[in-house]
């Protein structure tokens, strides 16, 4: 271990750049080819809350007119989510959660 001369942080830091850089391309192509695929869960999103929204409306509306005898009206709107144009890749923390990690023998 004398004769060690090279820096293990600067060494790591290199191989963390690396490791990002390149899985962040490789999922980004992923991501573009399957890109349907990751985003249904965004449009099942949209309709579930615009399910839950008209659900409360129509039950505000109905006690609305029980008790007020006033009449609501659904109001329309446009439930927008915008699709990520790239995926939110960040994985060079999982090295540096691991130096965190209780070391057992």
């Amino acid at each position: 271990m004398r004769q060690w001369r090279l820096r293990l942080p600067p060494l790591l830091e290199a191989w963390r750049a690396w490791l990002d850089d390149t899985l962040r391309r490789e999922l980004s192509e992923v991501s573009q080819a399957q890109r349907g695929m990751f985003c249904e869960p965004l449009r099942k999103a949209r309709e579930r809350w615009t399910r839950s929204l008209h659900a409360f409306q129509d039950w505000l509306a109905e006690h609305v007119k029980a008790a007020l005898s006033v009449t609501l009206t659904r109001r329309e709107f446009a439930l927008e989510v915008r699709e990520p144009s790239a995926p939110p890749v960040c994985l060079s923390e999982a090295p540096r959660m691991a130096e965190n990690l209780p070391v057992t023998r």
